[in-house]
């Protein structure tokens, strides 16, 4: 144990002096769903999860390509239901970010195949490694990653998806056949110390719900998934099911469970055209002022700025500062970091965990729900 400590602290104290993660892992593109994880993790399991048409697919294939092209890493991608020939469409929509309809179709304007040869060139050198095995079992699945881990490398396995696996195994049940599965590929993670995503459909128990996001318990095959996967994320789109919504084309990144991490969520831009995720911060319209927000929070709460920034943890001061994270996350351009700073030095974990909480409680707190709604108003009137 002697030598686990010293060994512990010595990358402790490297890790100290570069400022970087003590544990860094591979990067998604995606920079506060990987700030907030420091990466795929390496020797853990990630599931990621979602109801039909969210994107699963889409998300996968996007940090497949980030970690291919981008970071020139080597990706082993597993598609069990989709052809090589379609994932490489899918790929090129989003990398040349010409419409997929139109590259189905041949319908391709001379601007756009200049797009798409550009696309070309650069997808054409991504180290991604693609098998489109129909019912592939779990052990051919293993002997191919170590395969590919010995001959190029694999820093990154992702396999597409989980209800399509099979075993050579005979098992009574599904729960059984499932939780073999997730069990081995855990393993896999472990014993080759890379990352293994595997995408998983959700049970219709999300669609019955007032609030529809996913949770842990909506894993169709019962608790192997939940219980055994290290990383679980999942993908909501309020848009999917409210046409009206004020968050089209804006996709909620769940971290429902982090083993050595925190909980939270992050967001995305969906272009549903392109198949492709982009970083939200970037894209978000810049309105209402910091102080602004403030001054009409404190007012509704009946506070002082100086109580918003100490220390105190009363209901309504934390109520207070959550609200304040909620309204800056909708109406400015405010980073994480300048929030937090923005409600006493507070850590963008604290800050996206204020969010969902307040998020939360709005789905079941009708009075709640009333005052973030006026409150929401007087942003609006403010950007005005």
């Amino acid at each position: 144990m002697e030598d686990a400590v010293a060994k512990f602290l010595n990358q402790l104290d490297e890790s100290r002096k570069k400022k970087e993660p003590l544990s860094k892992g591979v990067d998604t593109g995606y920079a506060e769903l990987d700030s907030k994880t420091c990466g795929l993790q390496r020797g853990e399991l990630i599931v990621i999860g979602s109801r039909v048409s969210m994107g699963k697919t889409s998300l996968a294939l996007n940090i497949a390509k980030n970690v291919s092209s981008v970071d020139n890493q080597c990706v082993l991608y597993f598609s069990l239901e989709m052809s090589s020939e379609q994932l490489i469409n899918r790929i090129m929509t989003m990398a040349s970010k010409v419409d997929g309809e139109y590259i189905r179709s041949g319908s391709i304007s001379d601007n756009e195949w200049e797009k798409i040869i550009d696309a070309a060139n650069s997808i054409g050198n991504a180290r991604l490694i693609v098998d489109d095995t129909p019912g592939n079992a779990v052990e051919s699945i293993n002997d191919t990653c170590r395969a590919c881990r010995e001959k190029y490398g694999v820093d990154l396995v992702i396999i597409d998806y989980l209800q399509l696996i099979t075993t050579k195994k005979a098992y009574e049940r599904r729960q059984e056949v499932v939780a073999a599965i997730v069990g081995t590929l855990k393993m896999l993670a472990k014993e080759l110390n890379i990352p293994v995503v595997v995408l998983s459909q959700i049970s219709r128990d999300a669609d019955k719900r007032d609030d529809h996001r996913p949770i842990l318990a909506d894993f169709r095959e019962g608790a192997a998934v939940e219980e055994d996967a290290d990383t679980v994320i999942f993908i909501y789109r309020d848009d999917y099911y409210n046409k009206d919504s004020a968050h089209k084309n804006i996709a909620e990144i769940i971290l429902a469970k982090q083993t050595n991490g925190r909980c939270g969520t992050v967001y995305l831009n969906w272009n549903p055209r392109f198949c492709l995720f982009d970083n939200y911060y970037e894209d978000r319209p810049k309105t209402a002022d910091l102080s602004k927000i403030v001054d009409t929070v404190c007012g509704e709460y009946g506070i002082d700025k100086e109580s918003l920034l100490s220390k105190k943890r009363t209901s309504e001061i934390v109520l207070a500062r959550q609200t304040i994270m909620y309204l800056c996350r909708e109406y400015t351009d405010m980073s994480l970091e300048e929030i937090g700073k923005a409600v006493g030095s507070r850590d963008h974990t604290v800050v996206m965990s204020g969010i969902s909480k307040i998020k939360s409680r709005i789905s079941s707190d009708d009075e709640l729900g009333e005052r973030i709604g006026r409150l929401s108003q007087r942003m609006l009137s403010i950007s005005d």
